[in-house]
């Protein structure tokens, strides 16, 4: 039996030479798996810190977290815990912080069925979500949202980040905007679209939609796309400019007002109150009428800034 003096002077040689993890780099990682059937669903609560989702297997699900500490010590990460919770499918994924100004985020990187629904929300951190079959959810405070090639998406929002959606569609209408932030999104096909922005820009590119609702108090709207057949597009900005690039052949009804800014079309709008037919599309402040069969509805409004249409 070794002598106590002998135990301890190993161990302090031990401690020495192998330093407690993360105690030089502020890392401390997490990982465990998660087996799941078909339909299955992720819901991730984070306060500070990245939260990446991507698809791999059918059947699992691979958390894997990155704790990091920042000006404070190892101490302040053994006082966050990664609690990771399944029930009938649904997997929940919370980080709790059991003490004050601990200095820790965590990041996630997670990987889950092809036809998993992921429900994520972060305070403070940017979410990443590319290739998720199933509904997707993705909230964030002060952090960017990024959605790539998502098949149902729902609900993407942030308070002071940009939100970006790449490729994405939906069987039902999608609420998306931030506060602060630019909004960016690009082939978008669903019924339906809210979108609200108070001192971002926005650009929509190739969108496929039979209802939009677009408002936003200081930025920029740049809306390309087709319009429905009986579909109906409302966009408001109160100091930002509104440009509309609209493909195909659909015909409108226009109705479009700016107190201070102009109004400009592309297309030969036939003006209702006078019965002239404005074809070059004079500039002024006010229009209403018709292109085609007037089949879509088609309602722009902006205090200050300008409204103008354009061929695609």
């Amino acid at each position: 039996m070794m002598p106590r003096i002998g135990m301890c002077l190993v161990g302090v040689l031990l401690w020495i030479a192998v330093p407690a993890a993360g105690q030089q780099t502020g890392e401390n990682r997490f990982s465990r798996t998660v087996q799941v059937g078909r339909d299955s669903s992720l819901a991730v609560s984070n306060i500070a810190g990245e939260v990446t989702v991507h698809t791999g297997r059918s059947g699992e699900m691979r958390i894997e977290a990155n704790k990091r500490v920042r000006g404070g010590s190892d101490q302040d990460a053994e006082r966050v815990r990664i609690d990771v919770a399944e029930h009938g499918g649904r997997v929940e994924v919370r980080t709790i912080h059991t003490g004050e100004n601990d200095h820790t985020s965590v990041d996630f990187t997670i990987t889950v069925p092809p036809d998993a629904s992921v429900d994520l929300r972060s305070i403070s951190g940017n979410i990443q979500v590319a290739g998720v079959q199933g509904g997707v959810r993705a909230e964030s405070v002060s952090g960017n949202v990024t959605v790539g090639s998502a098949a149902h998406l729902d609900r993407i929002k942030s308070v002071s980040g940009d939100v970006r959606i790449t490729g994405g569609s939906s069987d039902a209408d999608v609420d998306t905007g931030s506060i602060s932030g630019n909004v960016t999104i690009t082939n978008l096909k669903a019924p339906g679209l809210t979108l609200s922005t108070v001192s971002g820009d926005m650009v929509l590119d190739g969108m496929t939609l039979d209802r939009v609702s677009i408002r936003s108090v200081s930025g920029d709207v740049d809306y390309t796309g087709a319009l429905a057949r009986n579909g109906r597009y409302e966009i408001s900005s109160h100091s930002g400019d509104i440009t509309l690039r609209l493909a195909g052949q659909t015909g409108f009804e226009f109705d479009a007002t700016s107190f201070s800014g102009d109004i400009q079309s592309d297309f030969p709008i036939t003006i209702h109150d006078t019965g002239s037919d404005n074809r070059h599309g004079p500039r002024q402040h006010a229009v209403h009428g018709t292109f085609g069969d007037a089949s879509a509805l088609l309602t722009v409004r902006t205090f200050s800034g300008d409204v103008t249409v354009k061929r695609r």
